[in-house]
């Protein structure tokens, strides 16, 4: 059973930990007040998108990654390094924010890439359903 798997049956937010990826400055100020208000703690962050490839070997440390997208040079070159490593991670619950993106997504299309996409204007609220949805559908494939 995953890490995820075993803090979502405890049924508590609270315990999650989420590692981010590619949020720097203004933008991990925010995420930062986002989580707080939404009662997530950050275990960790790493703010240059480099770092992706280094999730998998620590993704035993955390429950959730969420990934920006901005940190890349392009959406083609983010979605480019999600791929790489989603294989990697099917027992985590990966979320990107895509500014870009005007709606949060938690449909199975996007299994491929990623459990959820935030969209512009993230609220704690929001925050808290697509980390609950997210660890759902990592359960829902452990079955």
């Amino acid at each position: 059973m995953s890490k995820v798997a075993r803090i979502e049956a405890s049924a508590s937010i609270s315990d999650y930990e989420i590692l981010l990826i590619g949020f720097e400055g203004h933008s991990l100020g925010k995420i930062r007040e986002i989580c707080a208000l939404a009662d997530v703690k950050i275990t960790a962050s790493f703010g240059n998108s480099a770092h992706l490839s280094k999730a998998a070997s620590l993704k035993h440390l955390f429950t959730h990654i969420i990934v920006n997208t901005e940190a890349f040079g392009s959406s083609d070159d983010a979605i480019r390094e999600i791929l790489k490593v989603r294989s990697e991670l099917v027992d985590i619950a990966l979320l990107i924010v895509s500014p870009s993106t005007l709606t949060d997504d938690y449909g199975s299309e996007r299994d491929m890439l990623c459990d959820g996409t935030f969209g512009a204007n993230l609220t704690s609220g929001r925050m808290k359903i697509g980390l609950v949805k997210s660890a759902r559908k990592v359960v829902d494939r452990e079955i």
